[in-house]
């Protein structure tokens, strides 16, 4: 190498140190732009293949992010050449898949017939994957109007249920609120999957008569620590939801599948302590005279509703004020008193981080809640609400506050 070439490698060095880009993110980049050449030439192509896992990792992850846009030419050509640098990345190293970006570059009509292949694909050539998300085009935030039609919606296939039953190594699933899964179907994928610890999925066509065999479900559920879950009707998510707070102590996150980021679980009502020490760190419950936090001393996130009666008021909520690790707290439906209110953020204000509420018969002072909740990074009023002290501003003293959600009238 001469001198001019060294100054030129130089420069190329310095102008990459000036963009704080690693040499590993540039490795990442060229080869992504060059995929096509390096599966044209196979001593090259063998190369790429004997890299370290963690830079080809890196690799298909890129890959599999490139989303399709319209602009870029015919979808169904795209997704063959994505679907070939796809399956020129897989390999047994392989660790963690998502599907989000693949999946966009396929046609509408084609896209279940097409996620059954690619998951075969995955089934064959990396087995030993840990995570696997299985999204679309439809799957992303923003898509409710889309998600609503019928004719969107699939049911998990025999084939695509088998190859993901093959995936001995699978730690994490979640799968496309597009695709459904049949309770058994899941139950099967659960009890088969020996490692797999966090499941979020669509459930369809299932009743009573499909989970009432308890020991199959604690046998299929018995090791998740996370579950999230989208299933048609309330009275059937609350079902869900008992069985698994009675019956599964390993959970550690429970609730519906949400477009938000919140961890708001769905309440129920306890009207018995479960067997075993609970891991669940969110919680709804309906207020109880239960000493719900003996059996649920990890909780973090804890949603709380009142009985249409509410009867007692007064000595229940002593049985909600008792969580030592508590972030954040949403109130549901109208909260009784104010007295209940401020008895709550007495115990709770100093460590919470999220406020909600959702409902309320009284004024509210603002800086009463600035000053018991000096932590807050997240506020919601999910009604509209009228302050008996507006000469406040909450910039003022919320100092940590990142995230106001606040009602207003429809004009």
């Amino acid at each position: 190498m001469n001198d001019q070439e060294k100054l030129k490698l130089t420069e190329r060095k310095l102008l990459n140190i000036s963009r704080r880009c690693s040499l590993v993110e540039l490795s990442k980049r060229k080869i992504v732009k060059n995929l096509d050449f390096y599966q044209e030439h196979e001593e090259y192509g063998n190369n790429l293949k004997s890299l370290p896992v963690c830079l080809r990792d890196k690799v298909l992850r890129e890959v599999t992010s490139l989303k399709f846009d319209a602009a870029s030419g015919d979808s169904n050509l795209n997704f063959e050449r994505k679907r070939q640098d796809f399956s020129f990345l897989l390999s047994f190293g392989t660790k963690h898949i998502d599907l989000d970006g693949l999946l966009s570059f396929n046609p509408e009509d084609f896209i279940h017939e097409q996620l059954t292949r690619v998951v075969q694909m995955i089934a064959a050539d990396a087995p030993n994957v840990q995570s696997l998300i299985i999204n679309g085009r439809y799957a992303t935030a923003e898509t409710d109007v889309l998600l609503g039609n019928i004719w969107l919606q699939h049911i998990l296939d025999q084939a695509t249920l088998e190859s993901i039953c093959s995936l001995s190594k699978l730690k994490r699933l979640e799968i496309s609120r597009t695709v459904e899964l049949k309770f058994p179907d899941l139950m099967q994928i659960c009890e088969t999957l020996q490692f797999l610890e966090h499941v979020d999925v669509k459930i369809v066509g299932w009743n009573e008569l499909e989970f009432g065999n308890i020991d199959k479900f604690k046998r299929s559920f018995s090791r998740l620590k996370v579950f999230r879950f989208l299933i048609h009707g309330l009275q059937l998510s609350r079902q869900l939801v008992s069985l698994c707070i009675e019956h599964l102590p390993k959970l550690r996150l429970m609730h519906e599948w949400d477009l938000n980021d919140f961890d708001i679980p769905d309440v129920c009502e306890i009207l018995e302590l479960p067997p075993q020490t609970s891991s669940l760190m969110n919680l709804g419950v309906i207020s109880t005279t239960l000493p719900i936090h003996r059996a649920f001393p990890c909780v973090r996130h804890l949603t709380i509703d009142w009985p249409d009666i509410l009867d007692s008021m007064e000595c229940s909520i002593d049985s909600l004020l008792h969580f030592s690790k508590l972030e954040s707290l949403f109130l549901h439906s109208p909260i009784p008193s104010e007295k209940i209110f401020y008895q709550l953020l007495d115990h709770y204000g100093s460590n919470l981080k999220k406020l909600f509420i959702k409902s309320f018969q009284f004024k509210l002072r603002i800086g009463d809640i600035m000053n018991r909740c000096k932590k807050l990074e997240s506020l919601a009023f999910l009604q509209l609400v009228s302050f008996s002290d507006q000469s406040l501003k909450p910039t003022q003293t919320f100092t940590e506050l990142k995230e106001l959600t606040w009602a207003i009238p429809i004009l």
